[in-house]
C-alpha cells in the first residue's frame, strides 16, 4: 500500500544542508579525529577544534541524530564505523581526501549553481567544459 510521504523530497532539497555540514566539518576537523583521539564530550570537542561549544551543537545533532556518522550515549560522542575509516584524518584509506577534493572542487559545483539553466541550454554554462547533468 502506498502512503503519502513528503520524506524523500524533503531529504532531496535539504540535502545540500548534509554537503554543507560535512564541508564545515573537514575544514574545522570538526570532532572526527578528536573523538578518534578520545575528546568525547561537547566541551572537549569545541576546544580541540578552536570552535565554540554552542556552534558544535548544530552539526553534532546532524552527524548523530539524521545521519548516523557519530553515536552519543550519556553525553559522550563515538565514531561510527564509517567515520572513523573516511573521515578521522588518522585512517589508512584517505578516501575522504579523494573524495572530497575532487567532489568539491569549483569545476564540478560550478556546474550545478543553476541547473535550469543547464536544462534550457543542454550543456554546462561553465566556460571550461565543467561537469554538469546535461
Amino acid at each position: 500500500m502506498n502512503r503519502l510521504s513528503p520524506g524523500l523530497f524533503l531529504d532531496a532539497v535539504n540535502s545540500y544542508q548534509r554537503t554543507a555540514a560535512i564541508k564545515a566539518a573537514i575544514e574545522l576537523d570538526l570532532s572526527f579525529t578528536a573523538i578518534g583521539q578520545g575528546h568525547e564530550t561537547s566541551q572537549e570537542l569545541a576546544l580541540s577544534c578552536g570552535a565554540s561549544e554552542r556552534g558544535h551543537a548544530y552539526p553534532f545533532r546532524l552527524f548523530s541524530g539524521h545521519w548516523d556518522f557519530l553515536r552519543k550515549k550519556r553525553g559522550r560522542y563515538g565514531l561510527t564505523i564509517d567515520s572513523a575509516m573516511l573521515l578521522d584524518r588518522r585512517s589508512s584509506p584517505r578516501i575522504w581526501r579523494m573524495q572530497w577534493s575532487s567532489s568539491s572542487s569549483p569545476m564540478v559545483t560550478d556546474g550545478f549553481r543553476d541547473v535550469a539553466a543547464v536544462v534550457r541550454k543542454g550543456g554546462t554554462l561553465l566556460p571550461e567544459a565543467g561537469t554538469t547533468i546535461a
